[in-house]
């Protein structure tokens, strides 16, 4: 199953953190998506529950942009993807080591740069903006134009979030 969304925003999180989304970027180009020390695809920042792979992740001015294939030959891979299509869709959170950070005027945490470990497929997010939609695999054109309808829905309700 094929999931995108936004992973991150820089909307304050339930936490009272704000993670910039340019902080992800260095941590992207030095660690990439494949391989030992890539960043990994997890399912409730479980290190035991790899959910498969991720194959688009960049920082857009709104936010962290993520697109993932579930790997539904993994058990519990099949029952996310399942949870998924029944939720029409979960939510994303990350899991980060603070490298640069400031406090604001109220004496919260502003993350400018973080080494990014890996991007989970989570129930309840700490960052209610990072929010997923998942399609099936296909090349039905219907499909792929309510996708990408999906997609837009996605950008401009999180950049609705930061003009609060």
């Amino acid at each position: 199953m094929h999931v995108e969304g936004w992973a991150s925003t820089g909307d304050r999180d339930h936490v009272g953190h704000t993670v910039l989304p340019s902080a992800y970027a260095k941590s992207i180009a030095r660690f990439g998506l494949t391989g030992p020390k890539g960043i990994k695809f997890l399912f409730h920042h479980d290190p035991r529950q790899p959910l498969g792979h991720i194959k688009k992740l960049e920082v857009r001015n709104a936010g962290l942009w993520i697109e993932a294939d579930i790997n539904e030959d993994i058990s519990y891979g099949r029952d996310i993807a399942v949870a998924t299509k029944a939720q029409g869709g979960l939510n994303f959170s990350v899991g980060f080591f603070p490298v640069e950070w400031y406090f604001d005027k109220d004496e919260r945490p502003v993350f400018t740069e973080v080494e990014l470990d890996e991007v989970s497929v989570v129930v309840f997010p700490a960052n209610s903006e990072a929010t997923m939609s998942a399609t099936e695999k296909t090349s039905d054109p219907t499909t792929a134009a309510i996708a990408a309808l999906t997609r837009v829905s996605l950008t401009l309700n999180a950049l609705k979030g930061q003009s609060r």
